[in-house]
């Protein structure tokens, strides 16, 4: 069983002055809680690199078996 996470955040880009709203998706094994998926983005992970100003505003959970 996998659980895909879909992810929607903002971070703010100076140069615009102005917020910028992206999604990510990861798929892991279990759900990962908000607290957790702030501190992968801080961190970095496999999928993503580390980027400091991330919010996250939402995140949808999929369970899928394969």
């Amino acid at each position: 069983m996998q659980i895909l996470h879909t992810i929607t955040c903002t971070s703010f880009v100076p140069a615009y002055n102005a917020y910028e709203q992206f999604t990510h998706h990861l798929t892991r094994p279990r759900p990962l809680t908000l607290q957790g998926i702030e501190r992968m983005f801080k961190r970095g992970c496999d999928e993503y690199p580390a980027r400091a100003g991330i919010n996250v505003l939402r995140v949808e959970l999929a369970v899928y078996v394969r």
